[in-house]
């Protein structure tokens, strides 16, 4: 399971406990690439290293997020991409039906891989 330092910073708040990583505040241009590619970086490694098979990403707290910072959720799933299909894990995006971006983009992530990355309002 998950256990990765929690990076609060500028209005963003990013966590992995357990089989969950949190993401939320508002992501903007002065906080989104450092520290989710990071965050991101280790939370794939941490994923792969105890052959988790399924995480859930909690952002229904997540109150906005820009290009920048979706591009690094983009790139965290091209990673998963990028394994062997045996080494491969789910990623269930939970979201807040109430904050109406989360359904197109979140919808938009899923189109990455259909089969690995999932939605679902909480």
């Amino acid at each position: 399971m998950l256990n990765i330092k929690p990076i609060e910073s500028n209005g963003i708040r990013l966590q992995a406990k357990d089989d969950t990583v949190t993401i939320s505040g508002s992501v903007d241009i002065s906080n989104a690439n450092k520290n989710l590619l990071t965050f991101f970086e280790e939370v794939h490694k941490n994923i792969q290293a105890k052959h988790m098979r399924k995480v859930f990403v909690d952002v229904t707290e997540l109150k906005f997020i820009n290009s920048a910072g979706i591009k690094e959720i983009v790139t965290w799933i091209m990673k998963l991409n990028d394994m062997p299909e045996k080494e491969r894990y789910t990623i269930v995006f939970q979201c807040n039906p109430e904050i109406s971006w989360q359904e197109l983009t979140i919808t938009s992530l899923v189109w990455l891989n259909q089969k690995y990355i999932k939605s679902e309002n909480i």
